[in-house]
């Protein structure tokens, strides 16, 4: 039968897109085969009638030129659906490729959104650590800053008391002095030893009092500094290192103190006293030492505290753009995936549109020589020694078409 070289390509492609969309998997020579039987049937049901198409294969059969014609069609066309079917097979390797590339995309990006949200839950906590700790600093302050005053308080106790000391101890210089008669002078002495006394008794007092505060400050602070170094070491050092300098400005007020008793021991008393300036101007000096210490302190804090937050705003802003700088270039690299996507759908579209005029130019060839022939006088088939030489070609053509034939007749 003659063959419509538009019809048996629009045979070929149909066959091979409905094979492609069935998303079969083309594992062996079977399934081309098949492919091959289907397109032959519905070029077969289009053409001649069974008796017509039974009659001129008869009649071919005995032309063995024509025998080998027929088996390079089927050659060729069997080669044509194998390129056919490997171009679908490629493009449906790439597709899958690029899903899984995506899918691990977005899985990779997942897992980095979540280091981020821990990095991000990471530095919050540190930051409140940080405010916990200062607020701590705060409060070890304060309590430092309470414990000076008292310690001022009791230091302008003392100061008044002395005062006082002095006050009576001039009254009695100056009853000693005025007082001519003997015994006048008798009794006022027995008044100064008996003012002296009650002076001694209170200094011991105060002296006592001094020392109880001095313990009840130490327990104090003993307690303090247990509580405070649970969460903050460097506090407690400082405090202590403080504290230290306390003391030891204390000594030496105490040491002045135990000088000027001593020798007020050995003067008589009119030359025990004191000036209260000397006292005042003293006691103010320490009180501007002390508070200048305070305010270095404080500033101090301060400026650790600024620099640490600073620290902590610094590595936040770094962390927002590298997170910046890697979505921007995830973006990148999916644009990148999908232009590749496009690119390689066109040259698959190409590859395709090429195989097809091959296929039309091939078919057309085909129906031509096949017109030509007829119009042509009658080949005669091949002579013995043709035959022998094509023997095993002949044998091999035989056997296909007739395992094709068998196939389409199934």
């Amino acid at each position: 039968m003659k063959l419509d070289p538009t019809e048996a390509g629009k045979a070929i492609e149909e066959e091979v897109l409905s094979l492609i969309r069935s998303g079969q998997v083309i594992e062996n020579i079977d399934t081309v085969m098949r492919l091959e039987t289907r397109i032959m049937e519905r070029l077969k049901s289009g053409g001649a009638t069974g008796s017509s198409a039974q009659r001129r294969s008869s009649s071919s059969s005995t032309n063995e030129w024509a025998l080998l014609a027929r088996y390079a069609a089927h050659l060729k066309q069997e080669e044509d659906i194998k390129k056919a079917l490997e171009a679908h097979t490629r493009a449906e390797k790439a597709k899958e490729e690029l899903r899984m590339q995506q899918e691990a995309a977005v899985a990779r990006q997942k897992s980095e959104r979540e280091s981020k949200r821990f990095e991000l839950q990471r530095v919050q906590q540190e930051v409140r650590v940080w405010r916990q700790a200062e607020v701590a600093k705060r409060e070890a302050r304060r309590s430092a800053s309470k414990t000076l005053s008292r310690d001022r308080q009791l230091q302008m106790d003392q100061m008044h008391n002395r005062q006082e000391m002095a006050r009576l101890l001039r009254q009695a210089a100056d009853a000693y002095a005025a007082n001519t008669d003997k015994e006048t002078s008798r009794r006022a002495a027995e008044r100064e030893i008996t003012a002296r006394a009650a002076a001694r008794k209170e200094l011991e007092a105060v002296f006592e009092g001094n020392r109880a505060a001095q313990r009840a400050r130490a327990a104090a602070r003993a307690a303090e500094q247990e509580l405070d170094r649970k969460f903050m070491a460097q506090s407690i050092e400082k405090l202590a290192r403080q504290e230290a300098e306390r003391q030891a400005q204390l000594e030496k007020v105490r040491a002045v103190q135990a000088a000027q008793a001593a020798d007020a021991a050995t003067r008589p008393p009119f030359k025990i006293w004191v000036d209260e300036k000397v006292i005042e101007r003293q006691a103010k000096e320490y009180e501007a030492l002390a508070a200048e210490k305070e305010k270095q302190k404080i500033a101090a804090a301060a400026a650790a505290a600024q620099n640490t937050a600073a620290e902590v705003a610094e590595q936040l802003h770094f962390q927002q753009m590298a997170r910046a700088a890697e979505a921007e270039a995830k973006a990148e690299e999916l644009a990148a995936a999908a232009a590749l996507e496009v690119v390689f759908a066109a040259e698959e579209a190409q590859k395709a549109k090429r195989t097809a005029e091959k296929n039309r130019k091939f078919k057309k060839a085909l129906d031509d020589q096949v017109s030509a022939q007829k119009a042509a006088r009658p080949r005669p088939g091949m002579t013995e020694t043709e035959k022998k030489i094509n023997f095993k070609l002949l044998k091999q053509a035989k056997e296909t078409l007739k395992t094709r034939n068998t196939n389409i007749n199934n």
